[in-house]
Formats: C-alpha cells, structure tokens, sequence
C-alpha cells in the first residue's frame, strides 16, 4: 500500500470484510476461519499513512494481530486520536 518498508502483517476481521480483503489484496489471498464469524489472513503491506488509514476505517471489524511492533504503533496512534 504505497511508498513504506513492507512487511507480512496477521489481520482478523469480520465475515463481512471478506470481499474488502479481496479486493485490497487480490483473490488470491489464503483465509482461514478463526471463529463462527471471523477469519485471519497473512498479507504483505507497506507501511504508510495509507496503509493506517485504510485500517482504521474498519477499526472494530478488523484488527492488526502481528508483528507486535505494528500492533503497538497501531495502539498509539489509536491514543492519538483519543487523546
């Protein structure tokens, strides 16, 4: 996702979000279900204000499980915004 260092990221989100996945990461992308209602796929991503953005807005249905060291930034910049 434009002009950052890239790196394999986990994300668990929603049912719902499937098609999103698809269509930001190609149909290609392996999913596995990890509950009745989620599933987890590893992508690669470049990380950058886009890449932030882009998860964000699905903040609640999607989340960033791993590397930690994004998890962490990801908790930040949620601190940020909530001041």
């Amino acid at each position: 996702m434009y002009a950052g260092e890239a790196v394999d990221i986990v994300l668990e989100f929603e049912d719902s979000l499937i098609g999103v996945v698809f269509d930001k990461f190609g149909e290609d992308t392996k999913m596995m279900r990890c509950g009745e209602h989620k599933c987890v796929a590893t992508v690669k991503v470049q990380i950058s204000p886009v890449f932030w953005g882009w998860l964000f807005q699905f903040a609640g249905e999607m989340k960033l499980l791993s590397p930690e060291s994004l998890v962490q930034d990801y908790k930040e910049r949620a601190n940020l915004i909530i001041g």
